[in-house]
């Protein structure tokens, strides 16, 4: 029988995290479905549509490229 140490902390939507608390991480999630730990944002992910097909991008990175100099 494996013996897994549980996680103390708890999810972004103050529900206990179901991840193995041995194991560093720093994106705590629930079994919640519904819970905003589970959405697009909690991963720093934001919907984007071009030549009408929508995907998701790191937000970070959509905002790098607007501030890159172009002439650089």
């Amino acid at each position: 029988m494996a013996i897994t140490a549980k996680c103390t902390r708890k999810c972004p939507g103050g529900r206990e995290c179901t991840c193995n608390g041995s194991i560093h991480h720093e994106h705590h999630i629930c079994r919640t479905p519904g819970c905003a730990c589970h959405t697009a944002a909690a991963y720093g992910l934001e919907i984007v549509t071009d030549a009408r097909e929508a995907v998701y991008v790191p937000r970070l990175a959509r905002l790098e490229d607007v501030d890159r100099d172009p002439t650089a």
